[in-house]
Formats: C-alpha cells, sequence, structure tokens
C-alpha cells in the first residue's frame, strides 16, 4: 500500500481515539466543546481522504 495512504490511516486513528477523550470530559466547558468540535472537524476530514485513498488503491 501507498505510504502516503498508511500515514494518513494512522492519523486517523489517532484522530479518532483523541476524539473519543470527550466522552469523559466536561462538555459543559466551552473549551472543551470548542476542542471537541475542532477535533471532530479533523476526524471527519481525515476519515474522507483515507476513503478516498483507499479507493485508489483498489482501483490500482
Amino acid at each position: 500500500m501507498d505510504e502516503k495512504f498508511m500515514k494518513r490511516k494512522e492519523s486517523f486513528k489517532n484522530s479518532l481515539d483523541a476524539l473519543a477523550e470527550a466522552k469523559v470530559r466536561d462538555l459543559s466547558d466551552s473549551f472543551v466543546l470548542s476542542g471537541t468540535s475542532a477535533k471532530f472537524s479533523i476526524t471527519s476530514d481525515l476519515a474522507w481522504k483515507v476513503m478516498q485513498g483507499k479507493e485508489n488503491e483498489e482501483i490500482k
């Protein structure tokens, strides 16, 4: 598999783990809430890029 794809996949896994921490945080704190929102956005973008990379690997 492509090295770029593997790095994105690993970044996605790490981002997803960091996002999961939000479950145990105080979401009434606006700082935590904005950080969780930002992490969700990053995780979503990485998920999209990983899916695109996987599709491109299958085409090759």
